[in-house]
């Protein structure tokens, strides 16, 4: 059993750097997002890798142009820039006040919830 235990502890410590580096864990803050998201809602997150991860409905998040991390759904990818929408339009500060954003500033892709 001692010969298979630095293999075992070995898998776990690559498993947790594989997850780490794919998935992140996110807390929306604010309503903009209702009804989809709640405000203080703990997310799961896909990060991107690649910039075609994400489509025009996907919820993503991403960092606006006033540098916020922000949760907000994807309404059109264009010339390399994306423009976020908060589902609670009349609550919601995003690129229709703030413009879109580089399609480098999307970070990942909410997966879920807990």
């Amino acid at each position: 059993m001692k010969h298979k235990r630095p293999i075992i502890l070995a898998g776990i410590l690559i498993s947790l750097i594989i997850f780490n580096y794919c998935f992140k864990f996110g807390v929306v803050d604010g309503v903009s997002m209702d009804p989809t998201l709640k405000d203080r809602q703990l997310v799961f997150v896909r990060r991107v890798i690649i910039n075609s991860d994400f489509n025009t409905g996907s919820v993503v998040e991403a960092v606006d142009n006033e540098g916020f991390v922000v949760f907000k759904r994807v309404k059109w990818i264009k010339d390399g820039k994306v423009f976020l929408e908060g589902d609670n339009k009349p609550a919601s500060v995003d690129s229709r006040k703030l413009g879109a954003v580089d399609i480098s500033q999307v970070k990942g892709i909410v997966i879920g919830d807990l």
